[in-house]
């Protein structure tokens, strides 16, 4: 499975402070969301911001 196929929606564990709760995001990268924000690297809101025209997190 690449940057295709059906996204999954992802949505953060705790109700942050931002509107962006949710994002659909391919299977092949979920893994970058749950590292980054698992590890402090990246807030959840960055992600959302990261998605394409579609909607959709597919790596930056």
């Amino acid at each position: 499975m690449g940057r295709t196929g059906p996204p999954t929606l992802t949505r953060a564990a705790r109700r942050q402070r931002s509107t962006g709760r949710c994002v659909r995001v391919v299977a092949a990268e979920l893994w970058s969301i749950e590292n980054n924000v698992s590890g402090a690297n990246m807030d959840f809101e960055e992600f959302v911001r990261a998605v394409d025209d579609d909607g959709v997190y597919r790596g930056l």
